[in-house]
């Protein structure tokens, strides 16, 4: 959420971001700070599996579960929500990239409208039936034959790129955009949480080389291989943190309540020993039960290794 609010935030003027995800949705309100940094000024967060089997849920149930994290959000930030950016989920999102080329025919000055005719060259060839390009990041830019990182203001012929583009289905555009509006709030734009994450998470020395991020959900994970400003690959997985709770009930004999608390209190990577455990709470008795935290990362580690071998 952070990194679409880093992405579509103006100096000193509040922007909210809206997610619909496979076990919440979500409300964030930000601004930019005099440090170009992301402060929160309200969130609201509503459990509620908006997203199921690959689809939109109950259109009435997402309804509630909106108008319930845009009024906490608005409660905290003290602001009514007039419009908001909508993070698009990665099981909703295409990625192509395309290799681009713009002839002169003699030495110019190139300027952003150039830029921004040869992205559109490569997006017209794609031609994606049912998805809508809301994204175009250049990888990499050469002019004459001879690589470039800002073409913008320098002179050639011929301008060429390798491009990113990253469309969103229709029909999820057409649905949240109904939604909102039933609720007074005006859609201003849809921004792929995928690269939001990769430019806030991943230095930019980091991406000019090539990074990979791994974005779990509830019931879907989604992997994007980054170069440059753009997502070169990017894969869904029907796999998420369900998955991992489902294996702690099954292994250790618990509720799926006790797993999921569980899944959650787990800090992956840590060093831990026999003597560790983890509590979670008994919501009849509200007694602490602890279970060990070894037998925890084993089971869930387990499963990791497994999905990062698919």
């Amino acid at each position: 959420m952070l990194s679409c609010i880093k992405e579509a935030t103006v100096l000193k003027q509040a922007t909210t971001v809206i997610e619909l995800g496979t076990s919440k949705s979500i409300c964030l309100i930000a601004e930019k700070n005099i440090f170009n940094e992301s402060s929160i000024l309200g969130i609201g967060i509503t459990d509620y599996n908006c997203i199921k089997n690959g689809g939109l849920a109950d259109y009435n149930d997402i309804i509630d579960s909106l108008t319930d994290s845009v009024k906490q959000a608005d409660a905290q930030a003290h602001k009514r929500i007039k419009s908001a950016y909508i993070c698009a989920p990665g099981e909703y999102t295409i990625c192509r990239r395309r290799k681009c080329r713009l002839e002169f025919g003699k030495e110019k000055l190139i300027t952003s409208k150039d830029i921004e005719k040869l992205f559109k060259t490569g997006e017209d060839k794609l031609g994606l039936h049912g998805y809508d390009c809301i994204h175009r990041s250049p990888v990499d830019f050469y002019l004459d034959g001879v690589f470039t990182m800002e073409p913008l203001g320098a002179t050639g012929s011929v301008l060429e790129a390798e491009v990113s583009y990253i469309f969103l289905d229709v029909n999820f555009i057409k649905d949240t955009t109904e939604m909102l509006e039933s609720l007074g709030i005006k859609v201003r734009d849809y921004i792929s949480a995928s690269l939001g994450q990769a430019l806030l998470f991943v230095p930019p020395q980091e991406r000019d080389g090539t990074a990979v991020i791994l974005d779990m959900g509830y019931s879907v994970t989604s992997l994007s291989i980054v170069k440059g400003d753009g997502i070169i690959y990017h894969t869904n997985f029907d796999f998420g943190g369900r998955n991992l709770s489902r294996d702690l009930a099954t292994v250790l004999n618990i509720s799926y309540d006790y797993a999921e608390q569980l899944k959650r209190r787990c800090v992956y990577g840590l060093n831990i020993s026999a003597d560790d455990f983890y509590e979670v709470v008994d919501k009849k008795s509200m007694k602490l039960i602890k279970f060990s935290a070894l037998e925890v990362h084993r089971i869930i580690e387990a499963r990791l290794e497994e999905m990062l071998d698919i």
